[in-house]
This record gives C-alpha cells, structure tokens and sequence, in this order.
C-alpha cells in the first residue's frame, strides 16, 4: 500500500511560548491525500482514498518556493558559501544565485551557520584559502601572521600576476585602505601602480585586525617580501594618515610621499566649514 499526502499535511512544531502572534509555519494541517493499495483478486493497484482539496493556495508557480525546492546543495551550496562568507549585503548574494527561489530569510539562516563557527574557524577558513591559491599559483606569494593567542592578525598576498605588473612598473606606488569588505571587518589595503594606459592596477593585498603602527609595519615588510626590488619605487601616494606616513618613512627610506590630492582637497575643505567663518567669506 502507498499513501501520498500533500507536503503541508501535519501540524507545526511550536517551539516557542506563543508570544509572537504573526508566525508563519510550513505544516498547515493540509487533508489533501491519496491512498494507494494492491488488490489481490483483481491483480492492480486501486485507490482506496483520494482527497484533492488543499486547504492553501497550489499550482505550478507555487512549487519553486518550497523549502525543499529552494534548498542549497552541491555546488550551489560551495558556491553559495564562499560568496557569503565574504561578507557581502544578503540582497545581492540572492541575485548571485540562479534558477533557485531563495529568499532572504534562508541566507540570513545560511549566514548564522557560517558565522557560528566561531571567529578561530574564519580565520582558518582564511589561511587555508591562501594556503590553496598559492599551491594553485606557483609563482604567487604571501603570508599570515599570527598573535600571541594563536589568531589571525594579518595576511596579505600577491599572485603571480600582479607580481609580473609591478615588475613592469613599479616607480609610483599607491595605498589605500579600504573598511566592510569582508565577514570578519578586518580593514583590507590595496597597493595599486598605474599601467601604460593610465589605469590603477592592484599588486598586492593586506588585511590586518587594526591599524596600529606595528601592524602597518608588518604590512609593510610583506610587500617588500613579495616585491624583492621595492627599491625601484620612488614615489608613493597616501591618504592623510599620518602613521602611516611616518612608518613608510622608516621602511622606505629612500622614497617620495605624497599625500592624495583627493584626500588634501577633502580635509581642507572639512577644516574650513567647522571655522566659525560666515558663509561668503567661506566662498571667497
């Protein structure tokens, strides 16, 4: 014998104390069934018990928004979880993936999993996501580096490729610091060179846990680590920070620091609203 009943049949499992009114279950108590048995006599399969009235809404359009539908696995699911776990707003991973009817609320569920791990587990996460494009990527280099508990402080990286770039040039170096573009908030700096057609192109990556002057040094010595022939930059562009000034001026000596005309233009201008001066003398 077979009985087939409608997804929804049962009840909800409530496992709270009933004091949020609006919740919505997926067990609707739905009667909608089919009793299938085999009858000996007559040597077939004969209905004994057929009920087709759902007590909800169905059809065709229904179907692709059942949990078991919607439901991530296999490469989805790898997918899925690397671009989550990247940190990225849950409304844009939804576009990411394809043919499935996910809604926000199975990411937000999707995030917690990810999350709960623990703060150990992304960092390892992390270091053997390095550890892997370096093994994929001979000619690529990089580096973690560990605090006094055994947690990620920093690493940064540079394949082979933006290594070859700031082979080709290196004389004009750029940094720039760059906040909530991953899961664990570490702030991520960027060390761009401009190319023959005038475009900032990335060659080498940090993230670091904070910004204190030992850790920007560390930063530091591991671009010069990836980079052996740092000592073809002359000039390197910064934002107004004045630690980090004062730390490329111990680990590069020998180079020009230039503050970025944007970030000088924008202080300036941020100095002279707060002066108690009145608005037309401001503009002249």
């Amino acid at each position: 014998m077979c009985l087939f009943r409608c997804v929804r049949y049962g009840e909800a499992r409530k496992r709270g104390k009933g004091i949020r009114s609006t919740q919505h279950h997926f067990a609707l108590k739905c009667s909608a069934e089919l009793y299938i048995s085999y009858n000996h006599s007559v040597k077939k399969f004969t209905v004994q018990r057929c009920n087709l009235n759902h007590s909800h809404p169905i059809g065709a359009h229904i179907i692709p928004h059942y949990p078991s539908v919607r439901r991530l696995d296999g490469d989805e699911l790898k997918r899925s979880q690397n671009v989550v776990s990247m940190g990225p707003k849950l409304k844009l991973v939804r576009q990411y993936i394809l043919g499935k009817q996910v809604v926000l609320k199975d990411l937000q569920t999707f995030e917690l999993k990810l999350t709960s791990k623990g703060k150990r587990d992304e960092a390892q996460i992390t270091i053997d996501r390095l550890e892997e494009e370096i093994q994929s990527d001979k000619g690529s280099k990089g580096g973690v580096i560990v605090n006094e508990a055994n947690e990620l402080s920093i690493f940064y990286f540079a394949s082979s490729h933006l290594l070859h770039l700031y082979e080709k040039f290196p004389e004009v170096v750029m940094i720039d610091g760059t906040y909530n573009v991953n899961a664990s908030r570490m702030p991520l700096y960027s060390f761009m060179i401009e190319d023959g057609n005038g475009h900032g192109r990335t060659v080498f990556y940090a993230a670091t846990t904070n910004e204190s002057a030992q850790h920007l040094s560390a930063i530091i010595q591991g671009f010069k680590q990836c980079h052996p022939r740092y000592s073809n930059t002359k000039v390197v562009i910064i934002d107004k920070d004045f630690t980090e000034l004062s730390i490329l001026r111990e680990e590069l000596p020998n180079t020009t620091i230039l503050f970025c005309q944007f970030h000088v233009i924008k202080c300036f201008y941020k100095a002279v609203s707060d002066l108690e001066v009145p608005k037309e003398r401001r503009d002249t």
